[in-house]
């Protein structure tokens, strides 16, 4: 299937156009491929992708890590969007690290893909295959009932180099409570590096470890925010993030190595504009093809 991408007028006429549309399919349909073919781009986790749209652009277009890629959907978008930039996905599933890759050549990227997890020890470890849905495989054990172990090599950030690559500017993370593993792994490359991390915090995470990164990057001059289609949250402090997830539940948040002023905050909004349209769209042609759609033609004997 094809799926349209939205339309940001101002960055096309700041940096240039990008493709209308990205060829998206290959392999058994996943749950996010579902979710995209019912909602389309603009349904789908619009702040995460307001969030690493924005980092990117004022990044210069860098360098980017996709961890926990799943099909490669944010890496196809960040590269759709920012031919230049140069990116790593990490997908330690197998069928899906396929997907992935297939993805990524039907539409001629050049990102690269490793079939590894990410987490704070590298080496051969267990990997837990949800029963429920492929979005809820995870190295946490205790995350699924009824999951199917399978080995699968890990790496840590902090050991990640490939030949020639620079050090990541935007960090998308979402691995299915295992954020903090994957942060605390990467602690030596982000205090060096600075990258702008935009990470999914469940609530089985390990808490204890989280806050401990925290509070090292709070000391490098990070700020905490919560992301939502209405806006990115007032910095807050460690300790406001873990009394907000109890309160209101967000699970989607970004760790900025810098202020976030009006700047990004405008260039956030104009993406969550351009993916709500594309949302009403996309919802719009799916209820006229429904109103097209022919009756169901009675059989003789059936009521």
């Amino acid at each position: 299937m094809r799926l349209k991408l939205p339309i940001n007028q101002r960055f096309i006429e700041e940096h240039g156009a990008y493709p209308d549309s990205l060829q998206f399919g290959g392999g058994k349909k996943t749950a996010v491929q579902r979710k995209l073919q019912h909602a389309g781009v603009g349904g789908f986790e619009p702040a995460v992708q307001a969030a690493i749209l924005t980092a990117l652009e004022l990044s210069k277009h860098q360098m980017f890590y996709d961890v926990g890629a799943h099909v490669g959907f944010y890496s196809a978008i960040l590269s759709a969007i920012f031919p230049q930039s140069r990116g790593v996905a990490f997908e330690p599933t197998p069928e899906t690290y396929g997907q992935c890759s297939h993805l990524r050549d039907v539409n001629g990227f050049t990102y690269d893909i490793v079939n590894k997890a990410v987490s704070n020890k590298s080496g051969v470890v267990d990997f837990f295959l949800s029963p429920i849905a492929e979005t809820s495989n995870s190295l946490n054990s205790a995350f699924r009932d009824g999951s199917q172990r399978i080995e699968v090599e890990c790496v840590t950030l902090d050991s990640i180099g490939l030949p020639g690559s620079p050090a990541p500017k935007v960090i998308k993370i979402d691995v299915e409570t295992h954020e903090a593993e994957v942060i605390a792994g990467g602690l030596a490359m982000i205090e060096r590096a600075k990258p702008t991390i935009v990470c999914e915090i469940l609530k089985e995470t390990d808490i204890a470890l989280m806050r401990e990164s925290m509070e090292k990057m709070s000391a490098w001059g990070y700020t905490f925010h919560a992301l939502g289609p209405s806006g990115v949250s007032r910095r807050m402090n460690v300790e406001d993030v873990f009394r907000s997830r109890k309160r209101a539940r967000w699970r989607d948040w970004m760790f900025s190595p810098h202020k976030v002023g009006q700047r990004f905050r405008d260039i956030y909004s104009e993406w969550i504009v351009a993916l709500a349209d594309l949302a009403a769209e996309t919802a719009q042609a799916r209820a006229e093809a429904a109103a097209l759609a022919p009756e169901p033609v009675a059989v003789d004997g059936e009521t």
